[in-house]
């Protein structure tokens, strides 16, 4: 893990619509299984970012999953525009070690240290993707346009 005492993502896409995303806060590791069947997980997270990225003061995005939707909330901190309080709320399939069924998960993280481990995910996967063993299985499921917007947003911020 790159962050060690803050906070590190990993996205995979799974086959047949689901994907795995794990989340690494503070000694702790957190795994939301959302699926693709009505949104594209990415798009909508990357939205949000984008959002904050941005200037927004808040923004929020909804995982489908197989027993409810998994809520994220992202707000700025306002005496810390640096930072970024992260919920994440009504995932039934979110689990930790310390805490196998959390009912909401907190954060209070450095905006610009999430998106780059959000960004280094997204590289990963839209590499993968071109990949003509990948694309067959998967083709479509990552969403491009979004992703080069998400590129803009976070290179032109000034975090």
């Amino acid at each position: 893990m790159k962050y060690p005492n803050d906070i590190d993502f990993y996205y995979t896409l799974g086959h047949h619509g689901w994907s795995c995303c794990y989340l690494y806060v503070n000694g702790s590791n957190y795994y939301i299984g959302p699926k693709h069947a009505l949104e594209n997980p990415i798009e909508v997270l990357l939205n949000a970012l984008i959002l904050i990225l941005e200037d927004a003061p808040e923004a929020d995005c909804k995982w489908h999953g197989e027993l409810g939707d998994c809520i994220w909330s992202i707000k700025r901190i306002p005496k810390l525009q640096h930072k970024v309080h992260i919920s994440i709320s009504g995932c039934t399939e979110m689990n930790c070690n310390d805490d196998p069924d959390p009912e909401t998960l907190h954060v209070e993280v450095n905006l610009k240290s999430f998106c780059s481990c959000v960004l280094e995910q997204m590289e990963e996967i839209r590499d993968s993707a071109a990949e003509k063993s990948s694309s067959k299985h998967r083709n479509g499921d990552f969403p491009v346009a979004t992703f080069e917007k998400f590129v803009r947003s976070y290179n032109q911020t000034n975090l």
